[in-house]
């Protein structure tokens, strides 16, 4: 990420380094953190419906998302 910036409807708009825009809801960093996922607020309609491994979300099967709607 090169730079972002909270917009004034509390979106992010974000640049990355290959020089992509995009406005986005939530950043999450990649820093080995080990989150407790059921304790992730925005997660608390779908995480009944996610598959979790060692408490991150998985798949068994590479061919469809790991929670409904996603993509």
């Amino acid at each position: 990420m090169r730079s972002c910036r909270e917009l004034t409807d509390g979106r992010i708009a974000a640049e990355l380094s290959n020089e992509t825009r995009l406005v986005i809801d939530h950043i999450i960093l990649a820093t080995g953190y080990k989150p407790d996922m059921k304790k992730v607020p925005y997660l608390a309609e779908v995480l009944d419906e996610m598959e979790l491994a060692d408490g991150f979300p998985s798949s068994t099967s590479t061919s469809r998302p790991v929670c409904p709607g996603c993509s």
